[in-house]
């Protein structure tokens, strides 16, 4: 799916799915207080289930890709 028909940016500047008024946000903040994307789509109807889709699947391909600049050191617990 072509980025342009999964996000676009609305007047205030906020990134919104594409044709609707949902940030992508409200996404990303559901996700985290565990919510499922079915329960996500119920509630936004506008939203199509392959965008989300294929945000999530941008946004991983984005982490993956990444170069690690400033690598964290693997954590080791203190005996």
């Amino acid at each position: 799916m072509a980025a342009d028909r999964i996000v676009s940016v609305n007047r205030e500047g906020t990134h919104c799915f594409s044709g609707t008024q949902v940030p992508v946000r409200l996404l990303l903040d559901r996700l985290e207080r565990g919510s499922t994307i079915y329960e996500f789509l119920l509630t936004f109807p506008t939203v199509r289930r392959q965008q989300v889709m294929a945000l999530l699947e941008a946004a991983s391909r984005m982490m993956v890709d990444a170069p690690v600049t400033n690598p964290t050191p693997a954590y080791t617990p203190q005996q």
